[in-house]
């Protein structure tokens, strides 16, 4: 099944595949839902997995904004809405990871756990003291996208930032493959969804009260959000389990595809 909805003015897009109890997956900036097109082939046979297209991403609207964060976050909510979904398993990467971070704060009756994926979550992303030479020249770069931009030549920049070398080096198709999918991207509706993410409120202090089932995944050679960042994120959260992949860059849900589908399953299998 898949679809359109609407929320916040704009017209945005799903897919839903398998049935059991729900997961939403939330995916990262300049990504779409077909991002987790190998992990949801694993989850489908047990859950029913609802992916959303953020707004300025895949077949959703364009947005060139300026909205604040708490949009998107709406978005999500309004898909589950959408199917008459009262509550859902959340699992996001990277721009996904802070919309799981936000929604279970703001919105803890509609979530039943999370799976926070290299997310920079609970900071303003670009103002972390942990990250912030890595994370402000990507906003620099973000700031670039002009209507009718080019993406080829940032396409590798991010590259760079993204996979880990190991993976860059022994996986030359799959890359290939995320510069063709990155080159669609619209550039004014990418600018826009990463000035939103990096100025969003900080809700650090809200962590602390989550009582779902938390499980926080980075890659231990992410240099986007920093291993020791995620620590940090899982640490506040009480009785949050961290995980961290040894080798792997920023893109886990790619570089480590197998692991982050038993994972998120494992972790589903927990929550009520």
């Amino acid at each position: 099944m898949e679809g359109f909805f609407e929320s916040g003015g704009k017209r945005l897009f799903f897919r839903a595949r398998g049935e059991g109890p729900p997961i939403v997956m939330v995916h990262g900036w300049s990504f779409h839902s077909r991002s987790w097109d190998a992990i949801t082939d694993v989850l489908e046979g047990s859950h029913r997995v609802l992916a959303i297209d953020l707004r300025g991403h895949g077949l959703s609207d364009d947005d060139e904004g300026p909205y604040p964060f708490s949009t998107v976050v709406d978005d999500v909510i309004a898909m589950l809405d959408h199917l008459e979904i009262p509550r859902a398993v959340f699992a996001g990467h990277s721009m996904g990871a802070a919309v799981v971070y936000e929604a279970v704060v703001r919105w803890p009756d509609r979530v039943s756990g999370i799976v926070c994926m290299d997310g920079p979550s609970a900071r303003n992303l670009g103002t972390s003291s942990l990250s912030s030479t890595s994370t402000q020249g990507m906003l620099s770069l973000a700031e670039r996208l002009k209507p009718g931009a080019p993406l080829g030549h940032l396409s590798r920049v991010f590259e760079r930032a993204y996979f880990s070398r190991r993976f860059r080096k022994d996986h030359p198709a799959k890359i290939k493959a995320w510069r063709a999918e990155f080159v669609k991207n619209r550039p004014p509706s990418l600018r826009a969804a990463y000035r939103s993410v990096s100025e969003r409120t900080d809700i650090t202090s809200g962590l602390g009260s989550v009582r779902v089932p938390a499980l926080v995944v980075n890659g231990g050679r992410d240099v986007v959000v920093l291993p020791l960042e995620a620590r940090d994120y899982a640490r506040q959260i009480p009785g949050a389990r961290l995980e961290i992949l040894s080798g792997s860059g920023h893109l886990t849900p790619m570089e480590r595809e197998d692991e982050i589908a038993r994972l998120v399953l494992e972790h589903a299998g927990s929550c009520r």
